[in-house]
């Protein structure tokens, strides 16, 4: 298989899941709008309900990056390129 093909293949299979997650968000939004039908409430978004094309914010904060980061600058220290420890 040829990078084009599995370009084609591999965006087709992301077309398709995420059509699957549509009918299932459509589904789960329809269920629990049953909770809203006699209130005064008004249902969220389907959008707001179940983000399907949000982009995913991160949860790691900017300190810990740097924490980790640092922790493993001070382990490849103390790693000889052959993978063996100095102590």
């Amino acid at each position: 298989m040829s990078w084009a093909e599995f370009l084609i293949k591999s965006r087709g299979f992301e077309r398709q899941r995420k059509y699957e997650m549509k009918m299932v968000r459509e589904l789960a939004y329809e269920v629990h709008g049953l909770k809203y039908m006699f209130g005064k409430k008004k249902p969220p978004s389907k959008h707001k309900f179940w983000p399907i094309d949000a982009v995913a914010k991160s949860m790691v904060s900017d300190k810990a990056k740097e924490a980790f980061l640092r922790q493993l600058y001070e382990y490849k220290k103390k790693v000889n390129k052959d993978g063996r420890s100095k102590a």
